[in-house]
């Protein structure tokens, strides 16, 4: 393993694609935007090579044993706007599809940082528990949560799809050998 210094006024995706561009290279991307800058900046000059760009998110989930496609972004929404029950609308105001967009980001956020900190839901119980109110509004809510999440499970199966959501690091094939 190679360490290089780089000057804070370098332009680091130049250094890189000048400097490592080789056959069967792999570069990794915080976000979806430095991802798309690079491949453009790529593509100006490009070559017959096997080059992946690719986000750190979708080389996490590429990582795992997956049969069905997994749903993203709008197609996500909406499956998961289809598999909501009417209980779980009104408890969370949700009248169309448009006004479940925020509070279906919130639960997938939600459910993917449990995973990433490996969280499970009994572990929140014994919180819920240990902080429990006269009204107990947060277990009630938790509890639809899970529900919801049950719910869009079968879902996604009776459609063929999937979602990162139901895939945890700790399940993850090679995990005795890599720290992510």
């Amino acid at each position: 393993m190679k360490f290089v210094e780089v000057d804070f006024s370098t332009d680091i995706i130049n250094l890189v694609l000048d400097n490592h561009k080789k056959e069967n290279t792999l570069f990794l991307f915080p976000t979806v935007q430095s991802r798309n800058l690079a491949l453009k900046r790529f593509q100006e000059n490009w070559q017959f090579s096997n080059i992946e760009f690719v986000t750190f998110e979708d080389w996490k989930y590429s990582l795992f044993e997956i049969e069905t496609p997994l749903l993203k972004e709008e197609k996500r929404s909406l499956a998961w706007f289809l598999s909501l029950e009417d209980k779980h609308k009104d408890l969370f105001r949700i009248t169309d599809y448009f006004s479940s967009i925020e509070m279906g980001n919130k639960f997938f956020s939600f459910w993917e940082e449990t995973n990433e900190e490996l969280i499970t839901e009994e572990q929140i119980y014994t919180v819920l528990e240990q902080k429990k109110s006269a009204a107990n509004w947060q277990t009630d809510s938790f509890d639809a949560l899970i529900d919801i999440k049950n719910k869009y499970l079968s879902f996604l199966k009776t459609m063929n799809f999937n979602d990162k959501i139901f895939h945890q690091f700790e399940n993850f094939p090679i995990n005795a050998g890599i720290s992510i």
